[in-house]
């Protein structure tokens, strides 16, 4: 019979929960950060039935295997292996893959935001019925304190929206 190892690759302690297909009742794990735990339980073979129903519940959440998460599979900060445990550079390296994947989507997120904030001081301009128009705005986020014991790069990063010389200028209402 199959073991289920869960490997937590995050910058956060996981509360793992799911339910065993005999059982209504939910059970929960904690899996610290870049560790990984027996589900459920240490030394404990389960029926291949076991594996697939918790699979089951957490694929839809991103949970996918150690190896699928390396060859670039799109996953959440949880993964799994059945019968060994993940091993240790294995698990090093899904760990700074998942804090690269999580700084990309933090620059885009702070691009994002930034073209935003462009377009509603736009709208602003326009619903005061001021003639002015914005070419560039520039947004800046910068990390002033950090968490006790985190280890990740210090966040700064700034984007500049510049209005290109074919982007439409916004409609302006005339004073009248």
């Amino acid at each position: 019979m199959p073991k289920l190892y869960v490997a937590n690759v995050s910058s956060q302690v996981w509360e793992f929960t799911y339910r065993l297909p005999e059982s209504p009742r939910h059970y929960t794990q904690t899996i610290n950060i870049a560790s990984q735990t027996q589900v459920p339980g240490t030394n404990r073979d389960i029926p291949q039935v076991v594996v697939d129903s918790i699979l089951e519940q957490h694929q839809h959440h991103g949970l996918v295997s150690a190896d699928e998460a390396l060859r670039g599979a799109h996953f959440y900060g949880l993964v799994y292996s059945v019968d060994k445990p993940v091993p240790f550079e294995k698990l090093q390296r899904l760990v700074d893959r998942y804090r690269g994947i999580l700084n990309t989507r933090g620059v885009e997120a702070r691009k994002n935001a930034a073209i935003a904030t462009n377009e509603y001081v736009e709208q602003m301009l326009f619903e005061r019925q001021m003639p002015h128009q914005l070419t560039q705005l520039d947004v800046s986020v910068e990390e002033m304190s950090r968490p006790e014991g985190f280890e990740g790069p210090e966040t700064s990063h700034g984007v500049t929206v510049v209005r290109g010389k074919g982007d439409a200028p916004r409609p302006t209402r005339r004073r009248g």
